[in-house]
């Protein structure tokens, strides 16, 4: 990589990790362009000639996050050949990291960016815990030796998203009135049910 090139990268870092910073200080909504080029050391008008907008100067961001969720993901072990634990324990790792960071949650599942072609250069985005998440699927029902069509593992996979993301949208907006082990409880016994479920398919 060129001098020019690392030099780009590295101011772009800068305007990132400040923005990241005020989000988990103040919260996504009260971002501006002003706030976020003070944090990082420069005049409000050198961050668009990094960044086209505010938004794809998030959605950087956002990788950023996704980045370092799949790898306190990754840091999940496989205890004796045990998938289904492993299964359940990604499950409550996920849970604990956007509980104990809403605002990144809100950035990354509410906040209205736009299409993410739109401010990806025209790319499909599919973070990698997502291939993580169907990979551990798939170890646990080859491991009960079940035989599962790849439409019916999209269709389980679906029911558990819904499941992770409907109990934390419900934490995080505060409709629920419980604890996170409560609320971690609660996803284990859905998830539990939904694979078992799909193993008698």
């Amino acid at each position: 990589m060129g001098n020019k090139k690392v030099q780009l990268e590295r101011k772009k870092t800068y305007f990132i990790e400040a923005t990241k910073s005020l989000i988990e200080e103040t919260g996504v909504e009260a971002l501006t362009v002003k706030k976020i080029a003070h944090k990082a050391g420069y005049a409000t008008g050198t961050l668009y000639n990094y960044f086209d907008s505010l938004n794809v100067l998030l959605f950087n961001c956002i990788l950023d996050y996704f980045e370092e969720l799949y790898n306190t993901l990754s840091e999940v072990q496989l205890a004796k050949e045990d998938y289904e634990k492993y299964l359940l324990q990604l499950m409550a790792v996920y849970t604990d990291y956007f509980t104990q960071k809403p605002e990144i949650y809100y950035l990354i599942y509410l906040k209205n960016l736009g299409s993410v072609e739109s401010i990806n250069d025209g790319k499909i985005f599919r973070p990698k815990i997502t291939k993580l998440l169907n990979k551990a699927l798939i170890e646990y029902f080859d491991s009960k030796k079940v035989l599962i069509k790849n439409e019916e593992l999209e269709i389980i996979g679906g029911l558990i998203t819904n499941s992770l993301h409907g109990n934390l949208l419900f934490y995080i907006n505060k409709k629920s009135n419980i604890s996170v082990e409560e609320l971690k409880q609660k996803i284990k016994l859905e998830v539990t049910y939904i694979i078992k479920r799909g193993e008698k398919e």
